[in-house]
Order: C-alpha cells, then sequence, then structure tokens
C-alpha cells in the first residue's frame, strides 16, 4: 500500500538521500587519495562534519 508523504516526510527523505551520497563520495575521495600515498584529507571534510552535525 502505498501512501503519500507529507512535507515533511518528503524533506527528510531527500535530506537523508543526499547526505548519504555526500558521504560516500567523501569515503571514497580520501580512499583514492590514501591509495597514491596521499594523506587521505579530504578538503571538505570539515564542512560535511558540520553539516552532518546541525542535521542530527
Amino acid at each position: 500500500m502505498s501512501r503519500i508523504l507529507s512535507i515533511e516526510e518528503e524533506r527528510k527523505f531527500w535530506a537523508d538521500l543526499f547526505g548519504v551520497m555526500i558521504r560516500y563520495e567523501a569515503r571514497a575521495t580520501e580512499k583514492a587519495q590514501k591509495e597514491r600515498g596521499g594523506t587521505g584529507f579530504y578538503h571538505r571534510g570539515a564542512e560535511l562534519t558540520e553539516i552532518e552535525n546541525e542535521s542530527i
């Protein structure tokens, strides 16, 4: 059975989805940098952490 999402539910759905995509991209970038001999520091890491903390 399907149902219509409220506006709040829809906003949370999209925020959660994009949050997962951003975290996945950051981890993939860090892993690639480490494999190339870098430190694995991802320049947007601090911004991502701030965004994640705000959404909690």
